[in-house]
């Protein structure tokens, strides 16, 4: 039997607010608060919420592809264009699987940016660095880093309860 202080210090199983990082998030909840929380930059997100949302995209996109790949082969698709024609590169952009990978990006692009900067605001940092990702190689190498470094207490100062 526990006591009612006991109570009032768990997380709720539902977890914490929206507008406060939840650290150990797991696997599913990771998902419903990703497009829950679409289009909000404010707050922070725990490492475990920005990379549970990675391995999601990842199970996501793989699938997708291979199933556009298999209806772009069943279907001869630019089977009858020369592959180093300009015409094969503009042909590829209608291709089934392209089609199939660009809806899924954005659907998720928006979200996909709140997240990442959410992720920052934890590492006590502006959402504004993932502008790093326009410097080729390097910009994102630093961000991966970023991403997966610990929590930094001077990031709450982005925690703000809506009312």
């Amino acid at each position: 039997m526990t006591n009612a202080t006991d109570r009032s210090t768990a997380t709720p199983p539902a977890g914490p607010p929206l507008w406060a990082p939840w650290y150990g998030i797991g696997f599913p909840a990771a998902f419903g608060r990703f497009f829950r929380k679409y289009a909000d930059f404010t707050g922070r997100a725990g490492r475990a919420e920005y990379w549970w949302w990675v391995l999601w995209a990842v199970i996501i996109f793989v699938p997708l592809s291979i199933v556009g790949s298999v209806i772009d082969v069943a279907t001869g698709f630019g089977a009858d264009t020369d592959p180093a024609s300009l015409q094969a590169v503009t042909e590829s952009f209608r291709s089934p699987s392209s089609i199939i990978s660009y809806v899924f990006g954005l659907v998720i692009l928006v979200p996909g940016w709140a997240l990442a900067a959410r992720r920052l605001h934890d590492t006590g940092r502006s959402g504004w660095w993932q502008l790093l990702q326009l410097v080729p190689i390097v910009g994102g190498i630093v961000l991966i880093v970023w991403y997966a470094s610990a929590s930094r207490p001077d990031g709450a100062r982005y925690d703000r309860p809506r009312r």
